[in-house]
């Protein structure tokens, strides 16, 4: 099984999306998603999408399919990372994100949930 999840702290993980997306690799994503997201207990996870390298129609559907998955299983889905390229291309194919939580980079999005760092001095 491809390890595409990285748990970052019980309840939260991260899925790193890099290169292209086509639909092979959107199965084996979606798979490994919702299989780690129910052993690992998720409540969050982060969809990085700073390493994707193109977005059209297609992509866009993948990943609203993934979204709605999550969303079914219990899980909020949280995109990151959109470059601007990515967001100029977004408004061209006129996707809906409308109901999706995006923010700009991982740190925020941490944030948006509550996440602390308490570090031990």
């Amino acid at each position: 099984m491809i390890r595409a999840i990285v748990p970052l702290t019980k309840g939260i993980a991260i899925l790193p999306i890099i290169g292209d997306i086509s639909e092979y690799r959107v199965e084996i994503i979606i798979k490994s998603t919702l299989d780690s997201s129910m052993n690992l207990d998720l409540e969050y996870m982060m969809i990085d999408l700073s390493g994707i390298s193109r977005i059209n129609n297609t992509v866009s559907s993948y990943l609203l399919n993934i979204v709605k998955l999550l969303k079914l299983i219990g899980v909020t889905p949280i995109f990151t990372g959109f470059r601007p390229d990515l967001a100029i291309k977004t408004l061209e194919v006129e996707v809906d994100f409308h109901d999706i939580v995006i923010t700009s980079n991982l740190e925020s999005a941490l944030s948006h949930i509550g996440f602390v760092l308490n570090k031990k001095l």
